[in-house]
């Protein structure tokens, strides 16, 4: 009999559960709850009720917001004289909103309770940053769906794709990406996410293309993926942008990507300014060897395999250390 697993949390949850449920080989049968509501959350008890496995997604233990203490006192309870295997897997704002908390001794019981647990980081930084809170995570890349189509051409206009929520634009660096635009009248910029309600003054150069359900389209038009950031998981752009053979610019060093400071706009602005005139001599072709790195590292059915495997093993070991705990 497969184990049963439930993928709680954020957006990703499903598309988790669903990656599980094609590469497990039957050993786990995943479903998932999306709390995008509180009303959500009132659906906890049934959604976890059958399964062997709960995984947080995304959702910190320890949150001193009334949502957070309303999850974590109803997670609780559930878990109560339960046999189950409880799993938390942070993925990125998770881990800064904690920290955040942890400097200002605001971080409730829930969190302490939480460290007997399991927890798992979605990239090696994010494991880093949590063992300066005292939480012990295994590093597990967050498994997402890789583009599966022929890779375009770089387009013959030299673009700049990028990520920009009107809610969140300084996080995702707005103003930074606004001043390259406005310094760079050459280069044409293709911002998803948002309307760009958050600029004072429009730029002809500078698009908003509000949601995008295909990204397909914005990375064919791109040459350079731009993911500027605050703090970040792996996102799933730069991802996505490699596979795509597109040159990826990243807050993080990450291979076959090039790397800027967060706030480094001076950086920012010489480095598009150098792909520029690559593209304009005709040097700048696909990033074929970045291509071929996403493909091997992000491999979905390999990291979901890994991710299987983690919690099969977390769970029998658990259990065999409780029925069968280790003799000094």
């Amino acid at each position: 009999m497969p184990k049963r697993v439930c993928f709680v949390g954020q957006q990703w949850a499903r598309q988790v559960a669903e990656l599980v449920n094609t590469y497990s080989n039957a050993q786990l049968y995943a479903t998932s709850l999306v709390v995008d509501s509180p009303r959500k959350t009132l659906r906890l008890p049934r959604s976890l009720s059958h399964c062997d496995i709960w995984v947080r997604i995304g959702f910190r233990p320890g949150s001193p917001s009334l949502r957070g203490i309303i999850f974590d006192t109803i997670w609780w309870l559930l878990q109560r004289n339960r046999k189950v295997l409880v799993v938390y897997y942070w993925i990125g704002t998770d881990v800064l909103q904690a920290l955040n908390d942890a400097r200002r001794s605001r971080l409730t019981p829930f969190f302490q309770a939480s460290l007997s647990n399991v927890h798992l980081a979605g990239a090696p930084w994010l494991a880093e940053e949590l063992h300066t809170i005292g939480v012990s995570a295994s590093c597990v890349w967050l498994p997402l769906q890789l583009p599966t189509e022929d890779v375009p051409p770089l387009p013959d206009v030299f673009t700049v794709g990028s990520y920009i929520p009107d809610s969140r634009f300084e996080f995702y660096g707005g103003p930074l990406i606004y001043e390259a635009a406005r310094r760079l009248p050459f280069v044409r910029f293709l911002i998803c996410g948002g309307s760009g309600r958050w600029v004072s003054r429009p730029l002809p150069n500078l698009h908003f293309l509000g949601w995008v359900s295909n990204m397909r389209q914005v990375y064919a038009q791109a040459s350079v993926i731009l993911r500027l950031v605050e703090h970040d998981g792996g996102g799933g752009t730069v991802r996505e942008g490699l596979t795509m053979a597109r040159h990826v610019i990243y807050t993080y060093r990450l291979p076959y990507t090039l790397y800027v400071p967060f706030y480094d706009g001076e950086a920012l602005i010489n480095l598009l300014e150098e792909l520029y005139q690559r593209h304009q001599s005709g040097e700048l072709g696909l990033n074929l060897e970045g291509r071929a790195y996403a493909l091997e590292v992000w491999n979905p059915q390999k990291l979901t395999e890994i991710l299987v495997q983690t919690l099969l093993n977390s769970f029998e070991g658990r259990w065999e250390e409780h029925y069968f705990p280790k003799v000094a």
